[in-house]
């Protein structure tokens, strides 16, 4: 009975590879900053491995806390002798040194509220600049710079301070957080979210190419611009939240101010204002404009110019229901102003669009300028099947009869089509699908689809997509039944969650 109970031979971990182990630390360590410390208390095996394994603590995280600053007399105590290390101070001279010869470190300064004051000197400034200049003999090692602060103000004084003091010769990403938790700013009053020496401070680190902004934006450019840095900046990712409003004079000179931009991201933005400017990026190919509300969406389709674009990403905030004010000139302004942007946008091969208010007629119409167009994917759209008729066969689409606006269609559209995919699309039926897959997979003016997904739509079902695989037997299909059953009506407020298309 007791060999029983002995726990079978060879399930020991320490009966692993060293090799293997080292690859489960350096995992771990990707998704967890505190993983070599809480290893070191794990066993003799794992405080080995953590030591003898420098990539472990490449992603160096330092805070400065109103309740404590970590003093000089800390920096001899052993982290792994107490319990719990998580959300500990750590002796940092000890984790630079635990680098060895790595040559790509990654930085991330928290700064809680009320420590540093740019207008006066108080201890904690003091403690930041004893951290900068430990972090000297480093600098040239560095590839990513993170800081979290509360504000745009504190934000400025320490990026300057830091890229200041010994210029990092392999920084490439800077990503800055002013996200508040708990205070209230003036949300009338833009230039409170400016980070104004941004580009000064860049200018002591001409190599980065990355800039990530939570909750604040980057300064206007000067008329004769002295600084070189935004012409460097190939990927912009600009994160607003609850505060951002009013802010046409401040977001878009920014974006401006970058012309090489190859990616750009715009998160949560509420309310840009009603005059856009042409902003040319010849040079953007990725564009993500995510969780915006109708104005602010609106706006920078007007304003993007981004002729060379190979992908396009639109999530909006809210969609616009039945029963909100002028329906229809609300629908126009937004489905309009995408459409023209599609117009200028004929390169475009990857297409997502969730939530955005668009006509029938406007959807055919920027399908239409799209013909090298191979991925689509409509989550949370009403797509009827005037809108999906020119996709899967010519002629003028059904109820053109009533509806005058509704071009005729006098060639397949998105003839390279390969992938689709529909999410909580409420008027997408069985019907639609089978003479989308068959005009696409017997026309030979058109590619074959290789992808087809259905998610979460209410009005098809199991039975629709076996037949959809009859109609087509080698095409691959996705499909995840919906949960509920909708009653679709004229006046349906089609409720939606957070969903990312990335």
């Amino acid at each position: 009975m007791s060999s029983l109970l002995q726990p079978p031979r060879g399930l020991s971990i320490s009966c692993l590879p060293t090799e293997i182990l080292t690859e489960i630390m350096i995992i771990w360590a990707r998704v967890d900053v505190d993983a070599p410390w809480v290893a070191s208390l794990v066993s003799r095996l794992w405080r080995d491995i953590a030591l003898s394994t420098p990539q472990v603590w490449s992603r160096i995280w330092f805070s400065l806390k109103a309740t404590s600053i970590v003093g000089k007399e800390e920096e001899f105590r052993c982290m792994e002798d107490e319990d719990d290390v998580r959300g500990k101070a750590r002796p940092l001279s000890l984790w630079l040194e635990r680098t060895g010869q790595l040559t790509e470190l990654s930085l991330t300064i928290q700064i809680d509220r009320n420590t540093i004051r740019p207008d006066r000197f108080t201890s904690y400034n003091i403690s930041l600049i004893e951290t900068i200049a430990m972090f000297r003999g480093y600098m040239h090692r560095l590839t990513d710079f993170e800081l979290i602060a509360d504000s745009s103000e504190i934000a400025n004084y320490v990026v300057y301070s830091f890229l200041k003091a010994t210029p990092p010769s392999r920084l490439s990403t800077l990503t800055i957080d002013c996200v508040p938790n708990s205070r209230a700013f003036d949300t009338e009053r833009g230039w409170d979210l400016v980070v104004g020496g941004l580009w000064a401070a860049l200018d002591q680190a001409g190599f980065i190419k990355s800039l990530v902004l939570r909750g604040c934006l980057p300064p206007k450019p000067l008329p004769t611009p002295e600084s070189a840095s935004p012409s460097r900046i190939t990927s912009l990712n600009l994160i607003g939240s609850s505060r951002l409003y009013h802010i046409e004079s401040f977001l878009l000179p920014g974006i401006a101010a970058c012309p090489a931009l190859e990616h750009l991201t715009i998160q949560h933005i509420s309310t840009i204002g009603p005059l856009p400017r042409d902003i040319p990026l010849h040079s953007l190919r990725c564009l993500h404009l995510h969780y915006l509300d109708p104005s602010a969406l609106e706006v920078l389709l007007a304003s993007i110019r981004a002729p060379h674009l190979h992908s396009l990403s639109i999530i909006q905030s809210r969609q616009i229901s039945a029963t909100d004010g002028p329906k229809s000139e609300t629908w126009r302004r937004v489905g309009k102003g995408f459409q023209r942007f599609a117009e200028n946008s004929p390169s475009l091969e990857k297409l997502s669009l969730a939530r955005i208010d668009i006509l029938d007629v406007q959807l055919v119409a920027a399908l239409g300028s799209l013909h090298w167009l191979r991925e689509l994917c409509l989550r949370e759209l009403f797509v009827s099947r005037v809108a999906l008729a020119p996709l899967s066969r010519l002629g003028t689409p059904l109820r053109a009869e009533v509806d005058t606006s509704i071009p005729r269609i006098t060639t397949v559209l998105c003839p390279h089509l390969e992938r689709v995919r529909f999410e909580r699309c409420p008027l997408l039926t069985g019907d639609m699908l089978c003479e989308l897959v068959a005009a696409r997979s017997s026309a030979s003016s058109t590619q074959k689809l290789l992808l087809l997904g259905v998610h979460k739509c209410n009005s098809v079902n199991s039975e629709d997509i076996a037949i959809v695989r009859q109609v087509d037997s080698q095409l691959m299909v996705e499909y995840s039944p919906s949960s509920s059953i909708a009653v679709i009506s004229g006046a349906l407020e089609h409720q939606i969650s957070a969903v990312d298309l990335e």
